[in-house]
């Protein structure tokens, strides 16, 4: 009745995320479209396609004030995952091309991203996932961890650059 997709070990990926505030409109759409008809060829097929994800905001999420966490995105219409999956070595370089720049064309339509879905190519990645609750979140480490024990890349410093 369902089909199980089996992950094994040899699969490759890469995630990067951005929320959309207002639905997509025709130009958005068209961009998804287009991106999603040129996934790259790749050598060795992954088991698992490289794909968009959509995921619905609004509801309890969006109820609570952005700046009482360090999600600032809870009025997002919904979060745009992108998922580029690989098998082989050779396939990696072209993927993750792929992903920037679909990533990168939907840009004027999306804001910041998603701090679960970690992306080390982000090139603001402070001001991406937290924006405006960035000053606040360098005050709490800097309390909490003034010798920035939990560091780690992308972590949040004690100090804005």
């Amino acid at each position: 009745m369902w089909d199980v997709i089996v992950h094994d070990d040899q699969q490759i990926y890469k995630s990067t995320s951005a929320a959309a505030m207002q639905p997509f409109n025709a130009e958005a759409i068209g961009i998804l479209k287009h991106y999603l008809e040129n996934v790259p060829p790749l050598e060795q097929p992954p088991v698992q396609p490289s794909m968009v994800q959509l995921l619905g905001g609004g509801g309890r999420a969006a109820q609570i004030d952005p700046a009482s966490s360090a999600i600032y995105l809870r009025q997002a219409r919904f979060i745009v995952q992108y998922d580029g999956f690989w098998a082989a070595a050779e396939d990696g370089q072209e993927t993750i091309d792929w992903i920037r720049d679909f990533r990168n064309a939907l840009l004027p339509h999306t804001v910041g991203a998603y701090v679960n879905y970690v992306d080390s190519n982000l090139s603001d990645y402070l001001q991406a996932y937290y924006g405006p609750n960035l000053p606040r979140l360098v005050e709490v480490k800097k309390k909490y961890d003034p010798h920035n024990v939990f560091n780690f890349p992308q972590s949040i410093p004690v100090s804005l650059p």
